[in-house]
């Protein structure tokens, strides 16, 4: 009881402060709420463009190295230390990639495909180098879609950070 009395508390204390408010202004109030609340969980799902401020919270896109870039898996070796920023990578590989081929690259759908280890795409493809995934990803029907999205931005350089993630996916 002592727990419902604090809750009707708690809500006479709300609707004291919302007394003050005329009726517009409470209409407003409410209004403005909900298309904030609809506002973050677009942004959540990656509907809608991301501002310019919440993208300069991302890393920075310049390149790091990759700390075991000597990646050898069968007759597959790195022609290359990737240049993308992979903590950059994984933001994006998160936003746009992951629904499709998985956490970390391992898809956990068999209809869908693997972009890591012995049987993931960068291995069977033999994608080598950044420009290599790079030409694969925008050569691949299924990803048409996403080319001319601005909310995706799916641009070489920030593939390139993509290809940084998973390669330090498969280096371990």
């Amino acid at each position: 009881m002592r727990h419902l009395a604090t809750c009707d508390e708690g809500s006479g204390e709300a609707m004291r402060l919302l007394a003050g408010i005329s009726a517009r202004g409470r209409i407003v109030a409410v209004t403005v709420l909900g298309l904030l609340s609809i506002s973050l969980v677009l942004s959540a799902c990656g509907r809608i463009p991301e501002s310019e401020a919440a993208k300069s919270r991302l890393p920075t896109e310049t390149p790091t190295v990759v700390a075991a870039a000597q990646v050898a898996t069968g007759s597959f070796k790195l022609a290359e230390t990737p240049a993308g920023n992979a903590t950059a990578g994984q933001n994006l590989y998160v936003r746009s990639c992951q629904a499709c081929h998985g956490n970390n690259g391992v898809a956990g759908d068999p209809s869908q495909a693997s972009l890591v280890g012995n049987d993931g795409l960068i291995v069977k493809q033999q994608l080598t180098t950044t420009d290599a995934f790079v030409k694969a990803f925008e050569n691949n029907a299924k990803h048409a879609g996403f080319k001319d999205d601005p909310n995706q931005n799916l641009t070489p350089p920030r593939l390139g950070n993509v290809y940084a993630f998973l390669i330090a996916q498969m280096s371990g």
